[in-house]
């Protein structure tokens, strides 16, 4: 019996590290199980925003300027990604 040597069983096929890179560049992207849709990007745009309006708000109450300016800064990046996917 052997020690200290790990046996691999050969499959036939090459082992991921010594693909060429063209086998790679041949074989079609990965696709993700949900498709990306204009209309999914205006939702997720939409709720971002609705959350930054609503922490902007609540931080004016408690007063710190700076976190207010920043979150409302936030929330119109996400009217502007909106705004922008909407065309």
């Amino acid at each position: 019996m052997r020690t200290g040597t790990k046996r691999t069983r050969n499959t036939g096929r090459p082992n991921k590290d010594t693909r060429s890179f063209s086998d790679q560049a041949k074989r079609s992207p990965s696709k993700s199980k949900r498709p990306q849709t204009k209309l999914n990007g205006i939702e997720n745009a939409k709720k971002s925003h609705q959350r930054y309006m609503i922490l902007a708000r609540a931080a004016e109450a408690t007063g710190d300027a700076t976190e207010v300016e920043t979150l409302y800064q936030r929330a119109e990046h996400y009217l502007r990604l909106m705004r922008a996917q909407a065309i």
